[in-house]
């Protein structure tokens, strides 16, 4: 499937003349909480992640009650992902995530998959399941397969896709291309597009690919009014693919306003800061010592989580008991680089504090 260039019309996308519906961040993170049934390493960390990179989402306009295909930017390696727990608990289907088919091979693939497959996971409320749906477009038997998928679950679910099929530069950039892919399932599954825009990942000035937000701030979020297949089905197909452009980049400018996160949790060093110490230190990637400063600074509440922390004690080189399962010794080994550890006492007793402090 070829993508259709920007369109080039004057025309821009009426401004809503009904007021916005904001979906706070706290709020999907307490009925998350209140939903899960299995508290573990895998959740601590979802939840961990979900609370400091998911700020707010503004809906512009009401979602249909049905199924709908999100079409969206994309700007780091998280922010779809992010969004599948406000869709879950604010709208009246949960979503799956269309993902590159390379994107297992990240970090942050390698992050997600790990979590998705704790033996407990499948066990959750399927509002807390993350599901993906792995897109190949240089792979036409693959591609389709993924469509067939897309078909599929849009029959019960929602689906999310990025309209380039790649991560931005900048924040506010402008979606240039995309495929003419969700026109057409739109026309073939009678599913609406909703519009989406992500902000808040990116630096205003362009920047390299991160698998988390720029100064590891949250996102944001901002929706407009669907495009029904009834409206796409009236349109040829270059206008069809330019209508959906323009949508979403009308929405430019309108997301929830930045929140500063330099100093977020009050004295002491920063996330930012911490994280890159920590990268210093011992040498591992940033999305690794993103997600042991998120634990370190708790509250954890799994008996799992607590046994990982008790591997930043400088004499414990072997899994506590908790967590030498086979899922387990995959994970940790993967996370800490084989137990590499450099920590000293002065840090473990700075964890602890904080630590005790959190319960």
């Amino acid at each position: 499937m070829q993508a259709e260039p920007l369109s080039t019309l004057a025309e821009t996308v009426p401004r809503p003349r009904y007021p916005s519906h904001m979906i706070d961040g706290g709020q999907v993170i307490r009925e998350a909480i209140k939903t899960i049934r299995n508290w573990n390493l895998s959740t601590e960390i979802l939840v961990a992640t979900q609370r400091r990179f998911f700020g707010s989402w503004s809906v512009l306009a009401p979602l249909p009650d049905r199924p709908v295909i999100y079409a969206a930017n994309h700007q780091i390696g998280g922010d779809l992902s992010f969004l599948l727990w406000p869709i879950a608990f604010h709208t009246a289907f949960p979503a799956s995530v269309v993902i590159a088919a390379n994107a297992a091979d990240s970090q942050h693939g390698k992050l997600i998959n790990f979590l998705l497959t704790h033996p407990t996971q499948a066990e959750e409320d399927r509002r807390l399941q993350c599901r993906l749906i792995s897109f190949d477009p240089d792979k036409p038997k693959a591609a389709k397969v993924a469509v067939e998928e897309m078909r599929e679950r849009l029959k019960t679910e929602s689906v999310i896709v990025s309209l380039e099929g790649k991560a931005q530069c900048r924040d506010e950039q402008p979606v240039m291309r995309a495929s003419s892919l969700l026109p057409s399932l739109s026309i073939r599954t009678g599913c609406p597009i909703v519009p989406l825009r992500v902000s808040g990942g990116l630096p205003s000035t362009p920047s390299h690919f991160r698998a988390f937000p720029y100064d590891y701030g949250p996102i944001g979020a901002v929706s407009g009014a669907p495009i029904l297949a009834d409206e796409l089905r009236q349109l040829a197909p270059r206008q069809r693919v330019n209508r959906v452009l323009d949508a979403v980049n009308g929405l430019i400018g309108q997301g929830p306003e930045k929140c500063d996160v330099a100093r977020q949790n009050g004295a002491g060093p920063s996330l930012a800061e911490s994280i890159a110490e920590r990268q210093v230190r011992s040498g591992s990637s940033a999305i690794k010592c993103a997600v042991a400063e998120l634990l370190i600074r708790g509250p954890l509440l799994s008996d799992e989580g607590r046994d990982y922390l008790k591997l930043f004690q400088p004499d414990v080189r072997t899994l506590p008991e908790r967590l030498d399962t086979e899922w387990g010794r995959r994970f940790v080994f993967w996370l800490t680089d084989s137990l590499n550890l450099p920590e000293g006492p002065e840090k473990y007793e700075w964890l602890c504090a904080r630590q005790e402090a959190a319960e």
